[in-house]
Parts: structure tokens; C-alpha cells; sequence
């Protein structure tokens, strides 16, 4: 039968597990089981410009052809594993899919064939940085629960042209509407602090919005952020004021993404 492997993110786990597992519950007409293997798989992502040479080291199968967003299996030190040409960083690579008791051999294994191509460990700082400077959203930031797909921008995800689905009639409805929201890009042009999540934004005094996610990026050598601010203000090179530490720092809305692999 049909089935799909969902990799949701972790601080959601249960809830989103609960849903799908609720709504499996309601569908009489369909044959469908929901498995939650999270405390039996295990991740680990290998990003960067290097990683398809450090990968084609230890796989058992070739791999770089493979598209975006496709999945292949593979064995890496012997270790059998699903390899998906994905990440969030905004750079090249793949995030290997095995046994959560397999993962330390699979993760020695990748940086031992990665030691002389500069690979290094990073934690979710440093990955948070790097998709904030590719214009990826993150949930509890550019989405949630209360934020519509095309307020925040993902409207390009929605495909209203399909069969009937969760919250269709919802989204057609907003359509329908219009969008109210843009999520824009935005660099500080004013020396006075990193934007960070929340903070308030404002244009003439007035409030317009709340940054959404910020940073100091060390790519760009700038304080760089998203905020969600109402339609009418939003624009490339219009300014913005962001509220930082009860003071109004000027900020110029730029072009998104941030940085972009290659250009």
C-alpha cells in the first residue's frame, strides 16, 4: 500500500502526532495506521558545500545525482539508512534517516570522512542562523497555529486544486479574502541591537506588525530579521522602526532570501 514517512518538527512532536492520529481515527472509509517512530529513528544531517564529497566517501549507493527533496536508501558504515537530499540550512546536503541505536555509529563514521573537508559539529543556533539568512520560516516564529499560509508568505504550499483536505474551506475562505499580512525582509540601518523574536514594529509611531525571527548574521556581516507587519507598509527600501529595548532603530526593508547558494 501507499504510505509516507512525516518528519515533523521535534518541539511538536506530540501534538502533531495526536492530530494525524486523531483524524486516522475519523476515517472510517480508509485503511490507514499512524506509527510514531521517533523514539526509534534517529536524524543527523550532513549541510554544506563539501558534504556531497564527504558523503560519496561513505555510501554504499551514489547519490549525487539525486533531486531535491528525494529519498534514497543507502548504507553508511554499514549502518542501513534513508538519505534525503533535505535540510534547513539553505546549502547543499542531506539528513540520513536509521536506528537511533545506529546514529553515534553513523555520526563517527561522517566525521572521520569529513576531518580534512573542515567538517564541524553545529547545534540548533547556528542552523537557525542559516535558515533565517535563507528566508526559511520556522514554527513559533513565521507560523503557527494562528497564522495563515498566506499571511506568512507559503502560500506557493497550498494547492486548493486538490481533493478536499483538512481546512480547504478555511483557506479558500482566506483567499477569498485576501491577504491582510506580508512577512518581509528587513536589515538594521542604525547601530542599537539585534531584532529578535516578538519585538515590535512600527512605522510613523504607529504599531504595523512584530519581528518574527532576527539575528546578527555572520554571513552578511548584518542585523538582519523577518517581521509579519500589515500589507499597506510593506515594500522593498520602505522603512521600518523596530522597538528594541523600548527604543524605536531604523530598519530598510531588503530582498529575501538573505543569502543564496551560488549567487
Amino acid at each position: 500500500g501507499v504510505g509516507y514517512f512525516v518528519v515533523i518538527n521535534a518541539s511538536n512532536t506530540d501534538k502533531d502526532v495526536s492530530w494525524l492520529q486523531e483524524q486516522a481515527g475519523k476515517r472510517n472509509d480508509l485503511a490507514v495506521q499512524v506509527d510514531h517512530l521517533s523514539d526509534t529513528m534517529g536524524m543527523i544531517a550532513i549541510q554544506g558545500p563539501n558534504a556531497a564529497s564527504i558523503v560519496a566517501k561513505l555510501s554504499s549507493v551514489d547519490l549525487s545525482d539525486m533531486e531535491s527533496f528525494s529519498m534514497r536508501e543507502t548504507q553508511i558504515a554499514d549502518v542501513t539508512c534513508m538519505a534525503g537530499r533535505t535540510g534547513y540550512t539553505g546549502e547543499d546536503g542531506w539528513e540520513f534517516y536509521c536506528p537511533v541505536d545506529d546514529s553515534a555509529q553513523v555520526w563517527d563514521a561522517l566525521m572521520a570522512a569529513g576531518q580534512d573537508e573542515g567538517l564541524r559539529p553545529i547545534g540548533l543556533g547556528a542552523r537557525d542562523t542559516l535558515r533565517l539568512e535563507a528566508r526559511m520560516p520556522l514554527y513559533g516564529n513565521e507560523m503557527n497555529d494562528e497564522i495563515n499560509p498566506y499571511d506568512a508568505g507559503l502560500g506557493w504550499a497550498v494547492k486548493l486544486d486538490r481533493d478536499d483536505f483538512v481546512g480547504r474551506e478555511a483557506l479558500l475562505a482566506v483567499r477569498e479574502r485576501g491577504v491582510n499580512k506580508r512577512t518581509v525582509g528587513f536589515k538594521m540601518v542604525e547601530r542599537g541591537g539585534v531584532p529578535r523574536s516578538h519585538y515590535e514594529v512600527q512605522v510613523d509611531g504607529k504599531v504595523v506588525g512584530f519581528v518574527t525571527s532576527g539575528t546578527a548574521s555572520p554571513t552578511l556581516a548584518e542585523n538582519i530579521g523577518l517581521a509579519m507587519i500589515d500589507k499597506a507598509y510593506a515594500g522593498v527600501g520602505k522603512p521600518l522602526d523596530i522597538m528594541i529595548r523600548g527604543k524605536a532603530v531604523r530598519a530598510e526593508q531588503i530582498k529575501t532570501p538573505f543569502y543564496k547558494r551560488g549567487a
